[in-house]
């Protein structure tokens, strides 16, 4: 990290061989780990927007801007600003794995069979206004990564990595 910035961070194989010998976990695992979880979650702490939840606007936004699945250009989602914070492996991950299964599940579709409309507006029912809410235990859970991370750049003497 000392001569990248956070969101340029990339854990190579290599670099992750002592953590997927002490987790008991693949390199891929561990690398998707960082990129969809722990990464994004350092970025929205450092940009202030640590637990705002962008499902509703992620999948209006999808909808607006791309006609299918495969059309979904997530650079460029990941650039908007009201996702500051996320990575567009994060925000693929958000939408694919979590939404458009749970749009699937909930309006009991083959997975063919939906659309980005089905997942918008499955958001709007789920996520809307006053429904969203977190769970305490995740919270807790993200303070110790935070401060770890904290700790860690103060000891290494990292003073830029945003």
């Amino acid at each position: 990290m000392k001569s990248n910035k956070l969101s340029e961070l990339k854990l190579r194989f290599s670099q992750c061989a002592e953590l997927t010998e002490r987790l008991q976990k693949s390199g891929t695992a561990v690398q998707a780990r960082w990129e969809r979880i722990l990464k994004p979650l350092l970025l929205q702490h450092f940009t202030g927007t640590l637990n705002f939840r962008v499902e509703l606007s992620l999948a209006n936004h999808i909808n607006k801007n791309f006609t299918d699945f495969p059309d979904i250009d997530w650079a460029r989602v990941a650039v908007n600003q009201e996702f500051a914070g996320h990575t567009a492996m994060s925000l693929r991950a958000l939408y694919l794995g979590t939404l458009k299964n749970l749009t699937v599940r909930h309006l009991k579709l083959h997975n063919g069979d939906v659309t980005l409309g089905h997942v918008a507006e499955h958001c709007r029912l789920v996520y809307g206004e006053g429904k969203a809410r977190m769970n305490f235990r995740k919270e807790e859970r993200q303070h110790k990564v935070i401060d770890f991370f904290q700790a860690k750049v103060e000891e290494l003497g990292i003073w830029v990595f945003i």
